[in-house]
């Protein structure tokens, strides 16, 4: 049995990207799980592939169901009611691995997700505990009949409902709680060798109202790609200057998703025309290199600059005082002219 131990104070996640958990000192500990009104405790069955591990790393065998345990602990006389479900994992915009989307458009590769395989029976989507109880929910794991290579990666996610005192004390509907990774393996194989990149689609588009260059990638395999470096610089088509560039590194990929990588194109307008854009990945495996081009028509420029959030807005009156400004400089460096010439023919 291993207990999850909080490290941020409105939603946790805990041990999901298979890297060692951050851990916070008892305070900090008591100070979270009191604010959540709640904990959780995984209790890793015989399968557990990697038994140190807080999260559930199982082994499963085709067709062969399983139930497994999941604690919740009140840390508070006030009742809390927790909602249970289960996520994929998906990938994020900026490359990392996303456990919070609740109904996303999987990938084409993705055959019996986890969502598929693990159900959280009706009697457990929704508990109650109070004044430090605990009680243990169960969640049903049903493999395929079929046999499948790699991994399947979600989580499960549980979420404390807000009271009414607490939405009329912040205003805001804010969600607490814990999210605890799910992976289901069969062959227990290397999780993170073996993954795959494909060049999907290159546009440039507005992402929450900011202009970027949205480069689509997809992992087709059932293996996580983690620690890859990624450089994409844009340039215009023929010229060597780079317009734009982002670097990211530690970077993670799940499986068997896509995902649109963004590269801001900061506050200046965007100039129509055909763009060169640079791709290049790499991890301690594989490199991956692209070089591709996109258009952008003056119809597409003019709509991206003036829906765009990302502006530079200069007030009214900065172009007349930007005049006056200049004319009292002129006036200024013709009377210095004047004076010194008037000087001189003293002399």
């Amino acid at each position: 049995m291993k207990r999850i131990v909080a490290s941020l104070l409105v939603f946790i996640t805990m041990s999901l990207s298979f890297s060692s958990a951050v851990f916070a000192d008892e305070a900090e500990d008591k100070k979270n799980r009191d604010t959540m009104g709640f904990t959780v405790e995984t209790v890793l069955p015989s399968n557990q592939v990697d038994p140190s591990r807080s999260f559930y790393f199982l082994k499963v065998t085709p067709g062969e169901a399983q139930r497994i345990q999941l604690k919740v602990i009140s840390t508070r006389k006030e009742a809390r009611t927790v909602k249970v479900s289960l996520n994929n994992a998906m990938t994020s915009t900026e490359a990392s691995i996303d456990y919070g989307v609740d109904k996303p458009k999987l990938d084409d590769s993705l055959k019996n997700p986890v969502t598929e395989i693990v159900h959280v029976p009706e009697e457990f989507k929704e508990v109650t505990v109070e004044n430090y109880e605990e009680k243990t929910i169960e969640l049903e794991i049903n493999p395929p009949q079929e046999e499948f290579a790699g991994i399947k990666l979600g989580a499960i996610r549980l979420i404390g409902v807000p009271t009414g005192s607490e939405n009329k004390k912040t205003g805001l509907k804010v969600e607490t709680g814990y999210t605890i990774g799910m992976v289901l393996t069969e062959d227990a194989a290397q999780y993170n060798s073996g993954g795959e990149l494909n060049f999907k689609n290159v546009d440039v588009l507005l992402s929450n109202g900011s202009k970027v260059v949205g480069v689509s990638l997809q992992n087709d395999q059932p293996k996580m790609i983690d620690q890859l470096k990624m450089n994409i610089k844009v340039r215009k088509k023929g010229s060597n200057k780079v317009l734009y560039e982002k670097k990211g590194e530690d970077l993670s990929v799940a499986p068997n998703t896509n995902f649109t990588y963004h590269v801001p194109l900061g506050l200046e307008n965007v100039e129509a025309g055909k763009y060169s854009v640079e791709i290049n990945a790499q991890n301690a495996e594989k490199t991956w290199k692209w070089t591709k081009e996109v258009s952008i028509t003056n119809e597409a420029a003019n709509k991206l600059n003036e829906e765009t959030v990302d502006k530079v807005i200069t007030s009214s009156w900065v172009p007349i005082a930007t005049i006056a400004l200049g004319l009292a400089l002129i006036v200024l460096v013709v009377m210095v002219s004047n004076r010194h010439r008037s000087i001189q023919r003293k002399k």
